[in-house]
């Protein structure tokens, strides 16, 4: 017995996919590498959080 993961937060992305640099071809290949490897673990629903360039972050770090 144990615990089975499903469902996974949110798998960061390279800000320059994000910004689209040339070089997000690669970053790119490396994230469709990393569904397909959660794929075979079992991992079955990625939560997806697209903000460009930063992820969450709050301005009053006091308030959060």
């Amino acid at each position: 017995m144990g615990l089975k993961l499903e469902v996974i937060e949110s798998v960061n992305r390279h800000d320059d996919i994000k910004i689209g640099l040339p070089s997000r071809d690669q970053y790119i290949v490396n994230y469709i590498q990393t569904i397909k490897n959660l794929s075979k673990v079992g991992i079955k629903v990625i939560c997806y959080n697209f903000m460009p360039v930063f992820d969450w972050f709050t301005t009053d770090f006091q308030r959060s």
